[in-house]
């Protein structure tokens, strides 16, 4: 049975981002994804980055890319561990979480839905911008950019 993995902001191909390279060679992209939820700006000193939270509205979507984690079993997990790092997500400690990684129907454009893993974003929205168009990569062209990472990872900088 098939990992899958929606990503809605530096996971998406062509995106800056701090994983690893072997880690993002274990992505392998399987087209352009709609995600139930609604995008805003979280702002982190002078860093931005998406946060998808749920809705109760079933037209909200975010634009996203849907990924098939190339491993199984325990490697996949080992994949998804590295990524929950990489994601401020804290498994075992949900107060120290910025994002709680779940498992969500996402519609393929192309194709039919499929239950993949998602980061939602777990602090307060109050006070954030609404990404209106739900999607990341118009909004961080306009001027909402995550730091790229040099070297070692930092919690909490870039997503």
């Amino acid at each position: 049975m098939p990992v899958y993995l929606a990503a809605y902001g530096t996971l998406r191909t062509g995106q800056s981002n701090g994983v690893s390279p072997a880690v993002l060679a274990r992505l392998q992209s399987r087209g352009p994804c709609l995600i139930p939820g609604r995008l805003y700006l979280v702002h982190d000193g002078p860093d931005a980055y998406p946060g998808l939270v749920p809705s109760a509205n079933s037209t909200d979507r975010v634009v996203g890319e849907l990924f098939e984690i190339s491993e199984s079993g325990a490697k996949a997990k080992e994949v998804l561990r590295q990524l929950d790092v990489y994601e401020d997500c804290h498994p075992s400690d949900a107060a120290r979480s910025m994002y709680e990684r779940c498992r969500i129907v996402v519609h393929p454009v192309a194709g039919s839905p499929v239950r993949a893993w998602v980061y939602l974003y777990t602090r307060t929205i109050e006070g954030m911008t609404l990404i209106g168009s739900g999607d990341w990569v118009d909004a961080s062209s306009m001027g909402a950019k995550a730091r790229p990472l040099d070297g070692e990872f930092q919690p909490g900088v870039g997503r």
